[in-house]
C-alpha cells in the first residue's frame, strides 16, 4: 500500500505507523512524528497549528493501527467517551468550544492503537518524506548510480 492513504477513503489518513519520534514544537505550533510504516517506509507527520495533542514522547513505540479523522459530534460516542473526557479534563474545554474551533478550521485527528485511542486538535496533517530511511542505509546490495 502506498502512503498517505488517497483517494477512496474519505477521512482516513494512515495505517500501520510505528512511532520513532514525537516532537511538539510550542514555538511554531507543529507536532512532529516520525514514522515507520509497514515497517518499510519512514516518513515525517507533522500537525500544523496543533492546539491539543494526546500523543507525545512517552507515545513512542506504539503502533498506530488507523488515524482517521473524526467530527466533534462523534466525541460523545462510547469508542470516544474515554478519550474525550482526557481532552476535557486536560483542557478545561467543552462541546461549544470544539464546534467552534471545528468552525474555524481545527480538525480531530484520532489515532486507533492497540493501548487505546488518542486524539489531536490541529489545523491540518502534512507528509514529508525522509530522504533514506534507515534500512535503506543499511542496505549495501544497491547499485551505485551512473
Amino acid at each position: 500500500m502506498i502512503w498517505p492513504i488517497g483517494g477512496a477513503v474519505p477521512g482516513i489518513y494512515y495505517a500501520n505507523a510505528r512511532l520513532k519520534q514525537v516532537v511538539s514544537d510550542e514555538v511554531s505550533g507543529d507536532l512532529r512524528i516520525r514514522a515507520v510504516f509497514d515497517e518499510r517506509e519512514e516518513w515525517e507527520l507533522v500537525y500544523e497549528g496543533m492546539y491539543y495533542s494526546q500523543l507525545d514522547e512517552s507515545s513512542v513505540g506504539i503502533v498506530i493501527t488507523l488515524a482517521a479523522e473524526i467530527t466533534p459530534e462523534q466525541l460523545i460516542e462510547p469508542e470516544y467517551r474515554q478519550t474525550a473526557d482526557r481532552l476535557y479534563d486536560e483542557c478545561g474545554v467543552d462541546d461549544a468550544f470544539l464546534r467552534d474551533m471545528h468552525k474555524r478550521g481545527n480538525r480531530l485527528f484520532i489515532h486507533h492503537t492497540d493501548m487505546g485511542r488518542y486524539l489531536v486538535l490541529a489545523k491540518r496533517l502534512i507528509w514529508e518524506s525522509q530522504e533514506v530511511s534507515p534500512k535503506a542505509a543499511g542496505n549495501t546490495n544497491r547499485a551505485s548510480p551512473g
